[in-house]
C-alpha cells in the first residue's frame, strides 16, 4: 500500500508494505526529502505520530497523504512559514473525480416509492404509531424532505476540494495548532481530540467573528436591518441565496450583508452566524484531515461532528459555543423541542437524532405527528442514498465507513439515553448573545 508524503509543494509516494514502525517510514522520507528524522513531523488526522507506532495500527487507506512537517524551520522561522500541504482522508485522486462526477448525474435522481406499501411494510406499519409508522403520509412533505436532503449533500461536497484544503491550510497557524500545544494535551484526551478542541478554541475566539448586524461599510456605524435584496452575480458565485440590507443610523447609507454558503468566501470575511461558522469549521476541520459531518438540525441550528478514531465515535462539535461531547445542549439548556437532527458528509447521511435527545420516542411521535413522514419510509430512503454515495468508494473505504455506521447505530440506541447530563449541557445559548 501506498501514501503520499505531502512537503514543500511537492508529493512523494512512499510504500508500506516493508515497514513496521513510524521510525521506519521517517528513514524512508530522509532519502526522499533529506530531511533528518530528528525534524519530521508527520501529521495524520490531526495526530503527530510517533517513532513507535506500528505503521498497521494507524489505519492508513491507499494513497493518503500525510502533511509531513519540518520541525526546526518551523522553530527558525518563528511561525512565518505558511506549508501549502495538506493532509487528507479521502480516496484516491481517480475514485474521488469518478465520484464527483457520479453525484452530479445522480443528484437530481432520487426518487420516491409512493405505491402501494408490500406487505412487509404493510405488517410494520401494524406493529405501533409509537414508533413513527403514519397510516396517512404527505407525499409534499416527502418531497421537501427528500430535496433537503439532496441539497445538503451537495453543500458538504465542497469540503473535498483540494484548491479550498490548500487554501485553508495556508491561512491556519499550523504551528501553533498542531505543534505548539502538544504539550497541553489534557490528561487521558486522545491528542486527536485535543488537538481538534483546540482548534475550534483558536477558531471561537481569534478567526471569527459573530455577526448579528454588520459595520456600515461608509462610516463603521451601527445597523439596523431594513429589508432584503437580490445577490450579484459575484455574490451568487460564492453560494449567497440572499442578501441582508442594513441602514446605517449614522449616515443612512445601505449595507449588504451577503449570507455565503462557500467555504472559500467564508474564510475571506470571517463573519457571519451558525450557518456560516459551522460550515466554516467543517471545512477547516477537513483541510486539517479530520473526517467531518455536517450537523443540521432542522428546528433552526448547525454545527459539526468530529471523527475521533481513538474513541471510535463522532463527536458533537460547535464552535459558535465552543462545547464538545455535549449532545444534549440543545434540549436540555436551550430547551428545544427537537424533530430531526441529520449528518452530512459525501459519504454517508444519517438520522443523529438520538444522540442529541433523552427521549427519543417522544421526538419521533412530535415529528411525524407534524411532518406525516413515517419512520421507515424516511429510513429506506436513506438507505438508498447512502448504497449510491458508498458504491463510488474504494472497496477498503467502504469497509470503514459501515464499520463506522455499524458502531454508531449500536451507540444512537444505547450509549446516549441512559446518560448523565453534563453541567455544560444546562446552560441556555451564548452564540449571538455574547456581546
Amino acid at each position: 500500500m501506498n501514501i503520499k508524503i505531502l512537503f514543500e509543494n511537492e508529493e512523494y509516494s512512499v510504500d508500506l508494505s516493508d515497514l513496521e514502525t513510524v521510525e521506519d517510514l521517517k528513514a524512508i522520507i530522509f532519502s526522499l526529502t533529506f530531511l533528518e528524522p530528528s525534524s519530521q513531523n508527520l501529521v495524520v488526522m490531526g495526530k503527530i505520530l510517533q517513532d513507535e507506532e506500528k505503521i498497521n495500527s494507524l489505519h492508513l487507506i491507499q494513497n493518503q497523504r500525510v502533511l509531513l512537517v519540518d520541525n526546526e524551520k518551523n522553530k527558525k522561522n518563528n511561525r512565518e512559514q505558511k506549508i501549502e500541504l495538506v493532509t487528507t482522508n479521502t480516496i484516491s485522486n481517480q475514485n474521488q473525480n469518478k465520484r464527483e462526477q457520479q453525484m452530479n448525474n445522480n443528484k437530481t435522481t432520487i426518487k420516491t416509492k409512493t405505491n402501494t406499501q408490500n406487505n412487509t411494510e404493510t405488517q410494520k406499519s401494524l406493529i405501533n404509531k409509537e414508533i413513527g409508522i403514519v397510516e396517512n403520509q404527505n407525499p409534499q412533505e416527502q418531497k421537501r424532505m427528500l430535496s433537503r436532503i439532496t441539497s445538503y449533500l451537495e453543500h458538504v461536497r465542497q469540503y473535498e476540494s483540494q484548491t479550498l484544503q490548500n487554501k485553508i491550510l495556508t491561512i491556519l497557524p499550523l504551528e501553533e495548532l498542531l505543534i505548539g500545544g502538544e504539550e497541553q494535551n489534557e490528561e487521558e484526551t486522545p491528542p486527536e481530540y485535543s488537538q481538534a478542541k483546540r482548534i475550534m478554541g483558536w477558531f471561537k475566539k481569534k478567526f471569527f467573528k459573530w455577526t448579528k448586524s454588520p459595520e456600515c461599510n461608509f462610516c463603521s456605524g451601527a445597523t439596523k436591518l431594513v429589508g432584503y435584496g437580490q445577490p450579484t452575480f459575484d455574490e451568487r458565485k460564492y453560494g449567497a441565496g440572499k442578501v441582508e440590507c442594513y441602514c446605517c443610523s449614522l449616515c443612512n447609507q445601505i449595507t449588504r450583508f451577503p449570507r455565503y454558503n462557500s467555504v472559500e468566501k467564508l474564510v475571506d470575511t470571517k463573519c457571519g452566524r451558525c450557518g456560516e461558522w459551522a460550515n466554516t469549521f467543517c471545512g477547516i476541520m477537513r483541510a486539517m484531515g479530520y473526517d467531518t459531518r455536517y450537523i443540521l438540525d432542522m428546528t433552526d441550528h448547525v454545527w459539526v461532528e468530529v471523527w475521533i478514531e481513538s474513541l471510535n465515535r463522532w463527536i458533537h462539535f460547535d464552535c459558535c459555543e465552543n462545547i464538545s461531547d455535549r449532545p444534549f445542549t440543545y434540549e436540555q439548556g436551550w430547551k428545544k423541542k427537537l424533530t430531526y437532527v441529520f449528518a452530512f458528509s459525501t459519504e454517508e447521511v444519517v438520522d443523529v437524532t438520538a444522540r442529541y435527545t433523552k427521549n427519543i420516542e417522544l421526538v419521533i411521535k412530535r415529528r411525524t405527528e407534524k411532518h406525516k413522514i413515517s419512520e421507515p419510509w424516511l429510513q429506506k430512503q436513506l438507505q438508498l442514498i447512502n448504497n449510491k454515495l458508498q458504491n463510488t468508494l474504494t472497496q477498503e473505504r467502504r469497509k470503514i465507513v459501515k464499520q463506522r455506521q455499524t458502531e454508531e447505530l449500536k451507540q444512537l440506541n444505547f450509549q446516549y439515553k441512559n446518560r448523565n447530563n453534563f453541567f455544560e449541557e444546562q446552560r441556555p445559548r451564548i452564540s449571538g448573545f455574547e456581546n
